[in-house]
């Protein structure tokens, strides 16, 4: 018919621009991969990641997982009170780490966990930000029990985390451009919208047009696109 013609019209007028508007993201996340150096890398690093062991007391059941009675987490908590005492009076973090600590994972990772954010809970996660390297922590409650938390040096990078880095530095840029984009695809989409919208008074049955498989197609062409540029950092 002449409106789906026009529909039709709006589209190929539009499409180009969103195409390329699309592109733009993809090109930035390129360039910025193939210059992404090894002080990038570094200095992203060391902003954003932390280094930080910690003697972790259970609140909870190591069977069940299930909550400690209000009894035994007063229990729980003094014994952390009292190893606090022992930390200021200059005894060995390392020593009642290995003594108390039931935190499986402290095992593996003797010399602290190194991670960035998002990666902890939230309270231990704002803490080990907060202090200074080589300081202790006052006991920090979160949804595991209560941890004493020591920050460390960051050590060496390491080759996966490099990558893990790369893709988060180049994610980060991208979502910030992806973001002005994405407003542009939007304003060009209500244009499109509206355009299509003036073609369904001159009908003598609007509501079939606007939702005739025609119009609803060229629509959905278009948030698909919308949609691929919004998960391009995560795609990319």
């Amino acid at each position: 018919s002449d409106d789906d013609l026009a529909a039709d019209g709006i589209l190929k007028a539009n499409l180009a621009k969103i195409y390329e508007l699309s592109n733009i993201v993809q090109a930035a996340g390129n360039k910025m991969s193939e210059e992404l150096d090894e002080s990038s890398i570094n200095e992203y690093y060391k902003n954003n990641y932390v280094c930080a062991k910690h003697i972790l007391l259970l609140t909870q059941d190591q069977t069940t997982g299930a909550p400690l009675e209000d009894k035994e987490k007063a229990q729980v908590k003094k014994k952390a009170d009292d190893i606090l005492k022992k930390l200021k009076k200059g005894e060995n973090f390392d020593t009642l780490m290995s003594e108390y600590s039931e935190d499986p994972g402290s095992k593996a990772n003797p010399n602290g966990y190194v991670f960035t954010k998002g990666e902890m809970v939230s309270e231990f996660e704002k803490t080990a930000f907060e202090l200074e390297e080589g300081k202790i922590s006052d006991i920090i409650e979160t949804q595991y029990g209560y941890h004493i938390i020591k920050k460390e040096t960051l050590p060496e990078i390491t080759d996966d985390l490099k990558k893990t880095i790369a893709s988060a530095f180049v994610n980060e840029k991208l979502s910030e451009i992806a973001s002005g984009v994405t407003v542009q695809m939007h304003t060009t989409l209500a244009d499109i919208y509206d355009e299509i919208d003036t073609i369904i008074p001159s009908v003598e049955n609007p509501c079939i047009i606007k939702n005739s498989p025609k119009i609803n197609k060229i629509k959905n062409v278009i948030d698909k696109i919308i949609n691929c540029n919004l998960f391009l950092c995560s795609c990319s």
